[in-house]
């Protein structure tokens, strides 16, 4: 989802009171590094042709299993076994195309899957260009993972347990490259050509109420540092100047 889209969103969700908590407020980032969307098992491969609808195992999985679990939470345990299959199955990740992506960890001190859970609430990440905040770009995101769990799915029962005083840490995937050549509105941009700061803050909301996260601020540096360790298939794939 883009920036300009997922405000668009927030704006008409909000609309009924304009209640918007600043919630978390200590997001902060752990690591950055560079990966291949094709080794991904989370995330969902293209549309068959004539289709509209991604293939998504992952999200099959997590259905499944907690229609198979009953009341019993799904738990990080539960979904290792999805990724030790996925590692091999060859068939799935040749439906993606090789493409980088940075892998972003950022650590809060708040369930932030218990929050959205109890309130029912969305839960997204809302990336974009620091220096330029309306810029349409699709920088990717949405969903927030821990430890291999979609916790932005709040309708499923997970259990989401961490050490008193440890703060969690949790991911998400943003785009390096957009470049997609057809009718668009989105801006195309090569974070290998043209590092630039990536700015994000967690929000989501329902029914008239929100939140919105502290923002949180990937350097340029940081980006370019990261990119140094993409593979040389990754690094091939044409660039845009």
């Amino acid at each position: 989802m883009s920036r300009i889209l997922f405000a668009s969103w927030l704006l008409f969700t909000l609309s009924l009171s304009g209640c918007v908590t600043n919630y978390p407020k200590d997001v902060s980032i752990v690591s950055i590094k560079t990966v291949d969307y094709r080794e991904q098992a989370e995330l969902p491969a293209p549309p068959k042709t004539g289709s509209i609808k991604e293939i998504d195992p992952y999200r099959d999985f997590l259905f499944s299993l907690s229609e198979e679990k009953g009341a019993k939470p799904i738990t990080p345990n539960d979904v290792e076994a999805y990724f030790r299959q996925q590692e091999n199955n060859q068939s799935c990740k040749t439906t993606k195309q090789h493409k980088p992506l940075l892998k972003i960890e950022f650590s809060s001190k708040e369930n932030l899957y218990e929050f959205i859970k109890g309130k029912s609430y969305t839960l997204s990440v809302d990336p974009y260009f620091c220096n330029r905040p309306e810029s349409i770009v699709s920088l990717g995101g949405p969903y927030v993972y821990w430890r291999g769990l979609n916790v932005s799915i709040f309708t499923l029962n997970y259990v989401i347990q961490q050490k008193e005083g440890e703060a969690f840490t949790y991911y998400a995937f943003l785009n390096v490259v957009y470049d997609f050549t057809g009718t668009t509105s989105y801006e195309r941009f090569d974070l290998r050509t043209n590092p630039e700061d990536i700015c994000f803050q967690l929000k989501g909301g329902s029914m008239g109420f929100g939140f919105e996260s502290n923002t949180v601020v990937i350097l340029k540096a940081e980006i370019v540092k990261a990119l140094k360790d993409l593979t040389p298939t990754l690094t091939d794939i044409k660039k845009i100047n």
